[in-house]
């Protein structure tokens, strides 16, 4: 579970390469101490409505 097979055919190297979720992404980090964990509905639901929260804010600015 969330790990994502990245294809890069740059930089003279081509192929895919794993790359684990974890703290060091902006919101999942906020939730999982440790690269490979899964999010939780709950938490996935709380990471949308802080977005919903900072679009509408964005947008009441203007």
């Amino acid at each position: 579970m969330n790990e994502l097979m990245i294809y890069s055919g740059s930089g003279g190297r081509s192929g895919y390469q794993k790359i684990e979720a974890g703290p060091e992404q902006d919101h999942y980090g906020r939730f999982c101490p440790a690269p490979g964990h899964h999010l939780g509905f709950n938490d996935l639901k709380v990471i949308e409505v802080a977005e919903l929260l900072n679009a509408y804010s964005s947008l009441k600015k203007l």
